[in-house]
């Protein structure tokens, strides 16, 4: 019976652990979005004038600068006006 609490208790530990560390990413996030607005690819695209290929393959040669949230690419628009 003991085991089975210790084990429960453990479950319970990383459980609170997971959701500890998922809003620490939000407040990151927050933070980035407060701090410089985020653009996601198609505000990227318009305000460059580029297409999907070009904005990947800067982003792959280490040209431009993003942050994957999710599994969406976000730029500051810092970032992409400095570019222009």
């Amino acid at each position: 019976m003991l085991i089975k609490i210790f084990n429960l208790l453990v479950e319970m530990i990383k459980m609170l652990h997971d959701i500890q560390n998922r809003l620490s990413e939000n407040a990151v996030v927050t933070e980035l979005i407060i701090s410089d607005e985020l653009m996601d690819n198609a505000d990227a695209k318009r305000l460059l004038h580029v297409g999907d290929s070009t904005l990947y393959r800067w982003r792959k040669r280490n040209l431009i600068e993003s942050q994957l949230i999710g599994n969406k690419h976000y730029y500051r628009k810092s970032d992409l006006e400095r570019m222009l």
